[in-house]
């Protein structure tokens, strides 16, 4: 027997019942934890879908300069998972406005065009032919509000004020 103090002893059949208490809780949290997590990702009672710009307009936006970097972000929304291609682009040019200016024309090239009026030194763009994506340029510095993970190598490049941001995501 164990003692229990003053009030007597905890017999070890009551010992064994609450370390057993103990760890079917543990498992009930971890199993619920699971299941949180299978629901919250669409394996579970909530539909997940999966929106992905098209590989090959990928390849037609990165053709028109040097991919310096390339990543995506996956935000999740109202069930739906929109994976974003994040390209940092070396076009030549000695400037972001410069660059900007080229990247547009060589867009416009493939067939893209302005969607909106730019806001700031943003240009939005769309094709006919990658009908499910919308496409914008900006300052690499903008990349801090994406979230996006790129090396500091590239943030820090002499070249970086020359570099345009390409953000294709796709649409429903």
């Amino acid at each position: 027997m164990i003692s229990d103090g003053p009030c007597g002893e905890i017999s070890m059949l009551r010992l064994w019942a609450i370390v057993l208490l103990a760890a079917g809780s543990l498992y009930l949290l971890v199993s619920g934890a699971a299941a949180v997590q299978r629901v919250a990702f669409g394996e579970g009672l909530l539909p997940l879908e999966t929106l992905e710009v098209e590989p090959d307009a990928v390849r037609e936006v990165s053709s028109i300069g040097t991919v310096v970097a390339q990543t995506t972000v996956d935000p999740f929304y109202e069930r739906t998972v929109q994976v974003s291609n994040i390209l940092i682009m070396d076009v030549g040019a000695s400037s972001f406005k410069e660059a900007s200016a080229t990247a547009r024309t060589a867009l416009e090239r493939h067939g893209w065009v302005k969607s909106a009026e730019p806001i700031t030194d943003h240009i939005s763009m769309e094709s006919p032919e990658w009908a499910f994506t919308s496409l914008s340029i900006a300052p690499i510095q903008d990349l801090a509000g994406w979230g996006a993970d790129v090396p500091d190598s590239v943030m820090e490049s002499p070249r970086a004020d020359a570099y345009v941001l390409i953000d294709m995501t796709p649409l429903q």
